[in-house]
């Protein structure tokens, strides 16, 4: 949080208004402990919140990080980065230079992976993974533990472009 926006936050209290008789004015009067919960929010530095993918590079190589940092530009130049990391690299908005030594100064969140249903046209059921078993099973409900995959693993059996299946992604 920056100055500003403490500013408006504190702006935004509810306050109690007492006249003084001492000035002869109406004070203001805001709770102290919840103006010092916003000043102790100045300044704090925003951990970025990442993709798995962008954590596991960084616990990788946090050891010797600024020599693994210009190796990694390195293997993006010569176009040797995996997928997604390059992909995740070449997008503008991640700020992805800012973010990784974001990463080391400050610490990271890895953001929650995002969810999909997998569930045959036809018969309404949906596909889950027994994790106990290690196998598929089918489901007649999507709230069966299983049934939420992410898109990288919908995509490694097929089904994730396969018209065979309706994907929708699991609402929090």
């Amino acid at each position: 949080m920056n100055k500003q926006e403490a500013i408006e936050q504190i702006n935004y209290m509810d306050t109690l208004n007492i006249n003084d008789k001492t000035v002869c004015q109406q004070v203001e009067m805001v709770i102290k402990n919840q103006v010092l919960d916003i000043i102790n929010q100045i300044g704090e530095p925003q951990k970025p919140k990442v993709p798995h993918f962008v954590a596991d590079w960084y616990e990788e190589n946090k050891d010797d990080f600024e020599r693994n940092l210009y190796n990694f530009f390195l293997l993006f130049h010569e176009g040797r980065l995996q997928r997604d990391l390059d992909d995740w690299f070449t997008n503008n908005r991640n700020k992805p230079i800012v973010t990784l030594v974001k990463m080391n100064l400050f610490g990271y969140e890895v953001e929650k992976e995002k969810l999909y249903l997998a569930s045959f046209r036809d018969t309404n059921q949906y596909l889950g993974w027994n994790e106990k078993l290690g196998e598929w099973f089918m489901s007649c409900s999507p709230f069966t533990s299983g049934v939420e995959q992410t898109q990288e693993v919908w995509e490694g059996v097929g089904i994730w472009n396969n018209p065979a299946f309706e994907i929708k992604e699991v609402e929090e």
